[in-house]
């Protein structure tokens, strides 16, 4: 019988961590250099959330990483084999991510993370 995690998570994305610098004059999160291949399940949600400084986040989707990723990083669905570039998530259509959840079960042996993507809505 497959494990749940297999049944659950049958969706693959590219994901670019953040960069140590995090962020550049701009305010935009600067990223590493090549992106990886999570295993993930993808749910498109659309919604705006309104952060108390007035800036507005245009979520798209929810994402559950298989493992832990970091916010700021950014994520597109597919697979590094059909994005356009490898190095360069904007030139591929990614995401930033907004918030990272991590809940552990009570027996602290798995936690299942969810994460917010989308882009903001600069002035």
């Amino acid at each position: 019988m497959p494990d749940l995690d297999e049944i659950i998570m049958c969706q693959t994305a590219v994901y670019w961590a953040p960069s140590a610098n995090g962020f550049d004059a701009s305010g935009t999160p600067t990223h590493a250099a090549a992106g990886v291949d999570v295993i993930c399940r993808w749910q498109e949600n659309y919604r705006e959330i309104i952060q108390p400084d007035g800036s507005i986040f245009q979520q798209s989707a929810i994402v559950r990483p298989a493992t832990l990723v970091a916010r700021g990083g950014f994520m597109v669905e597919g697979t590094i084999a059909t994005v356009a570039d490898v190095t360069d998530p904007h030139l591929s259509g990614a995401q930033e991510i907004i918030s990272v959840n991590r809940t552990p079960d009570f027996d602290d042996e798995l936690t299942l993370i969810k994460v917010s993507v989308g882009q903001w809505q600069r002035a």
